[in-house]
């Protein structure tokens, strides 16, 4: 028996479909004929992708039970977060730091064979970091 996933079954799951590279990803992908889910807090915005034939999940990306689902049965992931999500946070590094959990975890659970995680300039550094500090630890 063969347990390989044939490649028109492949599901891709994409974070940040309505940002800049999200969105570029999400429509490459479909375009190519892929099975993709975008994730995105707004149904609205994902309206777009639907009607290219892309499986909806709306989750704020903190939610970690959500995050779980929406990778669930994923073979390819692509992550991209946000160096300024919510920039009037009250507490910006425990958001960062819930981001970076939810997601994570989330990954570990999928079971995907790829995963690409879009990343900054800096977010290798040691200090002074700011706003990509979420990138850093996520790497």
């Amino acid at each position: 028996m063969n347990t390989k996933i044939h490649e028109k079954d492949r599901l891709y799951v994409v974070t940040g479909a309505t940002g800049r590279t999200g969105s570029v990803v999400a429509e490459t992908l479909l375009a190519d004929g892929k099975r993709v889910r975008v994730i995105g807090r707004n149904p609205n915005k994902l309206k777009r992708f639907v009607r290219l034939g892309a499986e909806p999940f709306v989750a704020q990306p903190t939610d970690a039970r959500a995050m779980r689902r929406a990778f669930t049965d994923a073979a390819v992931d692509y992550v991209m977060l946000q160096p300024n999500y919510i920039l009037d946070s009250d507490n910006f590094l425990a958001l960062q730091k819930a981001l970076v959990e939810s997601i994570v975890s989330a990954l570990a659970r999928s079971g995907a064979s790829h995963a690409v995680a879009r990343s900054s300039w800096g977010a290798d550094k040691e200090c002074g970091k700011g706003r990509v500090l979420d990138l850093s630890m996520t790497q």
